[in-house]
């Protein structure tokens, strides 16, 4: 504990040997729900007619904002995949996530999908990209 109080600002204790690691792969989890839902959404807005720039402020700046969703801000507007977290990455995550699941008896078809969209986005060249370049695959239909 002495250790991890000089690398971090907050620690949460979640349980005994293995726990860090569950809560790890359910929080990442939750990021790929939140992933799916701002590209797919952003793809919504703009093929309805909504000016890119306003649809990003709103997802920032509204009642659901996100840290994770202003912090990308500047690079979704300007459709800067460079990766700061890869889409191969989330995939490895979510590949965990689905073990869990497994391990656990419990089968989350919502997360399943994402992983199908992942996959996709994969498939068409964006593995090495920015995970919120996954908006192409539905700007692309």
């Amino acid at each position: 504990r002495p250790v991890l109080e000089r690398m971090c600002q907050r620690i949460l204790h979640v349980g005994g040997v293995g726990q860090g690691q569950v809560m790890k792969v359910a929080l990442n989890g939750v990021g790929a729900h939140q992933l799916l839902g701002f590209v797919s959404m952003l793809a919504l807005a703009e093929r309805a007619g909504i000016a890119r720039e306003i649809a990003v402020e709103a997802f920032t700046q509204g009642a659901f904002a996100t840290p994770s969703y202003i912090g990308k801000r500047s690079k979704v507007l300007a459709r800067d995949w460079s990766p700061q977290f890869s889409l191969d990455l989330t995939r490895k995550d979510l590949e965990l996530n689905r073990e869990l699941q497994e391990d656990v008896c419990l089968v989350l078809p919502v997360t399943r999908e994402i992983e199908k969209a992942i996959e996709q986005g994969i498939e068409e060249g964006l593995g090495q990209k920015d995970l919120f370049s996954l908006e192409e695959i539905f700007l692309a239909k």
